[in-house]
């Protein structure tokens, strides 16, 4: 048997949904966009690329970030950079709901509601981020 055909019957083979492989794949690709320069200098056209393969993951697969609540975090952020941040606290807080405790999710979260006024809350979140 040929590569191509054991890898295309792996799915059925072993009971893995192929979409369950492919949100893994887009994940994957998202995340080697967000992370491919150094963190301050993606430019908005790479920030876009990343955000359309993690939103294709959440689209194809809705519980991913129950499994990978760091992917929510990601997103989170690509919205952020993107001056997106009402959008951003979703993504943010989807993470932090998904992983309690989750520092990165927290300090994000705060840093938003500092931006908008609300500092005893802000306080509070950062404080959970530290002890985190």
């Amino acid at each position: 048997m040929c590569l191509f055909a054991a890898i295309s019957i792996l799915p059925v083979a072993f009971n893995i949904p192929a979409l369950a492989m492919d949100c893994d794949r887009t994940a994957r690709i998202g995340y080697d966009l967000h992370t491919s320069k150094h963190s301050s200098s993606l430019d908005r056209s790479t920030l876009e690329q990343a955000r359309k393969y993690y939103e294709q993951t959440l689209s194809n697969c809705p519980g991913y970030c129950r499994k990978h609540p760091e992917l929510c975090n990601n997103l989170g952020d690509v919205y952020k950079r993107l001056g997106m941040k009402d959008r951003a606290l979703s993504y943010f807080r989807m993470a932090a709901r998904e992983k309690p405790g989750y520092g990165d999710a927290l300090f994000e979260i705060g840093m938003i509601l500092e931006e908008k006024g609300l500092l005893g809350a802000a306080l509070d979140l950062y404080l959970k981020a530290l002890d985190a």
